[in-house]
């Protein structure tokens, strides 16, 4: 990833969502289950779609930045491009 953003502050930034992936590892411990396979691997699919998301989040975040001087707005409406409300 740092060779795609050519920076390592932007990669460390997508590479915070995948320390999610052990929440949800100490979440199934606490609740007195097992971590199976099927839990595991929709962890593994969740933390990958995660950093997809991450990703495609700064790209945009970066091109609002290019095209405008302001850079909290440009984290603004890259947020506001690429986030959509859940039903």
């Amino acid at each position: 990833m740092t060779a795609w953003f050519q920076s390592v502050k932007k990669s460390l930034t997508c590479c915070f969502v995948v320390p999610a992936y052990w929440w949800v590892d100490v979440l199934v411990m606490a609740d007195g289950q097992h971590a199976e396979y099927s839990i595991l691997q929709g962890c593994i699919m969740a933390v990958g779609v995660a950093v997809s998301n991450a990703v495609l989040l700064i790209s945009n975040a970066e091109q609002v930045r290019l095209a405008s001087t302001d850079p909290a707005g440009a984290g603004v409406q890259a947020a506001a491009n690429r986030l959509r409300p859940s039903s």
